[in-house]
């Protein structure tokens, strides 16, 4: 499991919400890779999390709460 460091680069600030992107860059090795980020909201809407990359595929994105 890999934890990269990956900073907010724009919030945009609603009535009741905010949205939060982090945009950070690493290389994984060939074959599944798990990438945890910590120090999100507890009260992230489960719904809103995506991921995207370039070079690779990616095969889900969610919210784990421990």
């Amino acid at each position: 499991m890999s934890e990269p460091t990956i900073p907010v680069v724009a919030v945009t600030i609603l009535e009741d919400r905010a949205s939060v992107t982090r945009r950070g860059a690493f290389a994984v090795a060939a074959g599944q890779t798990r990438i945890t980020i910590t120090g999100v909201s507890p009260v992230l809407a489960d719904k809103t999390v995506t991921a995207t990359a370039t070079g690779a595929r990616v095969l889900d994105a969610k919210c784990v709460r421990t």
